[in-house]
Order: C-alpha cells, then sequence, then structure tokens
C-alpha cells in the first residue's frame, strides 16, 4: 500500500522560497508512511536542487527528490510530480508550488477527507491576497474550495 496524500512540488531555481516551502512541510510533522512530499527539481543550477537534497536527507523520506535529466517545461514537470505520485500510490495530491507553505494548522488528512468528499483527486494550493490595509500580502491558502466544490479542468482553464 503507498501514500495516502502527496504534496506535489514542482521546482526550477526554486532558491529561498523552496527552502521555505520545504522546511514548512517538514514543521508539520507528517507521517511518512501516509503523506509523500515530492520534489521534482527541473535542472535547477541555483543551487536549490542541493538544498532540498540536503533536507530530505533529514526528512525521515517524507521528502522525495527526483531530478529531471532535462527541462521539462513548466507542464511537463508538473506531469512529471502526478507521476511519482502514482508511482507511489497516493490516492489524492495537492500541488504545492514554491514559496506557498504549508500552514501550521493544515491538516493532510483533512484536506483528503474534504477532497474525497468532493470526489476530487487532484488540488491546488491557491494564495489568499488580503490586507486590511488595502496592501497585498499573503495570509493563507485554500484547498479544494471553501465550499467544497470541484472545479472541473475545462472550467478552470
Amino acid at each position: 500500500m503507498g501514500v495516502e496524500f502527496a504534496l506535489l512540488v514542482p521546482a526550477y531555481n526554486g532558491g529561498k522560497l523552496l527552502e521555505a516551502t520545504l522546511r514548512s512541510c517538514l514543521a508539520a510533522g507528517f507521517d511518512p508512511a501516509r503523506v509523500a512530499v515530492i520534489v521534482c527539481d527541473n535542472g535547477s543550477d541555483d543551487g536549490s536542487y542541493e538544498t532540498a537534497l540536503a533536507l530530505a536527507a533529514g526528512s525521515g523520506g517524507l521528502l522525495r527528490l527526483h531530478r529531471n535529466e532535462t527541462n521539462l517545461g513548466r507542464v511537463g514537470n508538473w506531469n512529471r510530480c502526478l507521476e511519482r505520485a502514482e508511482e507511489l500510490g497516493a490516492a489524492f495530491g495537492t500541488f504545492l508550488m514554491v514559496g506557498d507553505e504549508w500552514l501550521p494548522e493544515g491538516d493532510a488528512l483533512a484536506v483528503t477527507a474534504a477532497m474525497a468528499e468532493s470526489g476530487a483527486s487532484l488540488a491546488l494550493a491557491r494564495y489568499h491576497i488580503v490586507g486590511p490595509d488595502g496592501r497585498f500580502q499573503r495570509v493563507g491558502r485554500n484547498f479544494v474550495r471553501g465550499d467544497r466544490q470541484v472545479v472541473r479542468a475545462h472550467e478552470f482553464v
């Protein structure tokens, strides 16, 4: 039996943002037998792959790295993330883009339950850009929609 849930992190020259994203996943205390953080590096040359490799070494198997032999382009790398999740047997996955962070109150199993309830097997993390002073800032993300409705792929595009 594979993992239940995969956080998919497509990366290319993510620098400190990739490190922050991965550290937030490590801080979440996920059980590597149930959750995998899959990082697919698309040929980074800024040292971010090496940073991810070092973090993975101390992750107890939570961070799983793959480095593409050639740059597959953005969508090709997203597809590579999905392929890796399928190989691990993940039933549910969420893209966590470089710069996103898993929120401390985030619960992968609650997200999985919401996705199962909605009939979705894949979700996208997205920013809420809100500011009480009218300025843009990142304050959180939603998984699936707050009303647990599914947006079909052709409607999303």
